[in-house]
């Protein structure tokens, strides 16, 4: 009787343990499905916040694209963001990340910004088709208003850029704008975001190209949920699943970020990579391919 007894215990603790263990799992897994809910109630997005002018670049410290309200932006980290209502984003030289800072001008002075790009014909202006040699990267930069839109992109070879080729709408428009970011440079502030998409690609697999030695000794996984490993695979995303997180949890589990904030982690017998990169004002919380954005 006693040994019934004592098997009874060890299978009921045994039960006790495995739900245990199955609700801690359950309470840690990341759910996709609802994530974007629930931080869509914690942090609201500005729907009256409009970009009118983007400039930006794909250089290699940055990569793909991704949307902000209706305008389509095309790197993670742009070089300007203006926004109607005065607000004024832009690379910069600064300790924390991310290397953004941000400036409160007036819808006035948007408009104004407007009214002298359109001075210099850039809305009706259609750009030369120039093919150069050697290593190159593409730059942009947008225009859009309710009224007006002019989107250009050219090439760069070595950085050196064919606006060098003479006056034009292009050249005399980003001697404005340059003017317009020293500007509002007055009265600069750091850019913290609210929030940040983590890119996640598992990484050191059997098609992976990367070397064993760079899949070893790595950091334990320092998130307190799993990486949706369900969702990368369904989802079959090239560059990785980009998932929106708090930028408060994230500095908490990586204390030192800085430049592209690329990083591997050991997540018990895979290996998975994040890349973060900053939501900027306006831009819609999502879960997505990060080579969709």
């Amino acid at each position: 009787m006693k040994k019934i007894q004592a098997t009874v215990f060890v299978v009921l603790c045994l039960i006790v343990a495995i739900a245990f263990v199955a609700y801690a799992n359950y309470k840690h897994e990341l759910n996709v499905d609802t994530l974007v809910d629930k931080l869509r109630q914690e942090y609201p997005v500005d729907t009256n916040l409009h970009a009118v002018i983007f400039q930006g670049s794909d250089l290699p410290t940055t990569y793909g694209s991704h949307v902000i309200d209706d305008i389509f932006l095309e790197q993670a980290i742009p070089q300007l963001v203006i926004y109607d209502n005065g607000l004024v984003v832009f690379s910069c030289e600064i300790a924390n990340w991310p290397p953004i800072c941000i400036s409160p001008l007036t819808n006035e002075r948007v408009e104004k910004l407007v009214d002298d790009l359109k001075s210099t014909g850039i809305f009706t202006w259609t750009p030369p088709v120039m093919s150069l040699s050697g290593p190159s990267s593409s730059e942009t930069l947008t225009i859009r208003t309710p009224k007006l839109y002019s989107p250009h992109r050219w090439i760069t070879g070595n950085r050196a850029s064919p606006l060098l080729y003479g006056p034009n709408p292009l050249t005399d428009s980003l001697e404005i704008i340059h003017e317009f970011i020293e500007e509002a440079r007055g009265k600069v502030q750091h850019f913290e975001p609210d929030l940040v998409a983590l890119t996640l690609k598992e990484r050191c697999t059997s098609h992976d190209y990367l070397s064993q030695s760079a899949c070893t000794n790595l950091e334990a996984w320092p998130f307190d949920f799993s990486p949706p490993y369900d969702a990368m695979e369904t989802m079959n995303c090239e560059r990785g699943l980009e998932i929106p997180q708090p930028f408060a949890k994230i500095k908490m589990a990586i204390p030192s970020l800085s430049g592209r904030v690329l990083h591997m982690f050991q997540d018990g017998n895979r290996v998975v990579q994040i890349e973060i990169r900053p939501y900027l004002p306006g831009e819609k919380v999502r879960v997505s391919c990060s080579d969709d954005r």
